[in-house]
């Protein structure tokens, strides 16, 4: 699985590449002028100071200066989730994040990924195919069976009181 990280980028440079991005020129395509800009941005203060807050809730500050190729999956998904993070959206999107970690680092994310979302009080649409990361991270839940909505309901509600088969199994 790709987390989509720049493997020569520092994870600083990486977290940071939304907010680089953002005010991006046509000049920076140009050869001095370019690489001189870039990382006059890179060190802008207001750039610096989102990232080490994203990455101190994330718990990467100690790997600020590493490469991705040194980091661990789960240290990887992080940077990952600190590159959209660092950016404030309006919600969060993830598909099937967990997908590729054993089953001890799965438990240890999950409750860092409820803890994140606790912390950022923003909306987090997570795609699980596991009834157990469905139901003890989700303050919501929307069971699909090919495309069409069985059930929307918390989970106490979906466990205690599911509308049909499908959702009972």
């Amino acid at each position: 699985q790709s987390y989509a990280l720049y493997p020569h980028m520092t994870v600083r440079r990486n977290i940071a590449f939304p907010l680089m991005m953002r005010d991006f020129s046509w000049w920076y395509h140009l050869p001095i002028i370019g690489w001189v800009m870039k990382r006059r941005l890179a060190r802008r203060p207001d750039v610096n100071e989102r990232v080490e807050a994203v990455a101190k809730v994330l718990e990467l500050d100690d790997l600020l200066d590493r490469h991705p190729r040194t980091l661990s999956g789960g240290q990887r998904q992080r940077v990952a989730v600190g590159r959209a993070m660092v950016r404030d959206p309006a919600a969060f999107l993830m598909d099937e994040p967990l997908s590729n970690l054993d089953a001890k680092l799965r438990v240890h994310m999950r409750t860092q990924i409820v803890q994140l979302h606790q912390q950022v009080d923003t909306t987090f649409v997570y795609v699980t195919h596991d009834q157990t990361e469905a139901m003890t991270m989700g303050s919501r839940i929307v069971v699909l069976r090919d495309g069409v909505v069985q059930q929307y309901d918390t989970p106490r509600r979906i466990f205690m009181c599911p509308e049909n088969v499908f959702v009972a199994r």
